[in-house]
């Protein structure tokens, strides 16, 4: 019930197969069980945010998100990728956002 990322920064050798299926951003499936995710060192990549917002389509009964930025990102830019992630969120979710070094423990 639980999904724990930890993202980390990598450069795709020619041939990587990451990107395939290319359908996997349009792909519908449902997670009824998931209602916790923590996300550590979200850097707020393209493919990172997309994958956030599938997850809130895909979890119809998320309850609570944690979300630790990488620590190379900005204050402002956190400010700023934190209300992009609350607009692909529903008003049910708990969401809770912190910069590198933060906890991910649930109240």
């Amino acid at each position: 019930k639980l999904l724990f990322l930890l993202i980390q920064a990598f450069v795709c050798q020619p041939g990587c197969i990451c990107a395939e299926p290319s359908n996997w951003e349009t792909e519908d499936l449902v997670l009824p069980c998931l209602k916790e995710v923590a996300i550590n060192g979200l850097r707020g990549t393209e493919h990172e945010l997309a994958l956030v917002e599938r997850l809130f389509k895909w979890a119809t009964m998320l309850e609570r998100v944690t979300v630790i930025f990488h620590d190379s990102i900005s204050e402002s830019n956190g400010e700023e990728f934190r209300q992009l992630l609350l607009s692909f969120s529903r008003p049910a979710i708990c969401m809770k956002f912190s910069h590198g070094g933060g906890s991910l423990s649930f109240d």
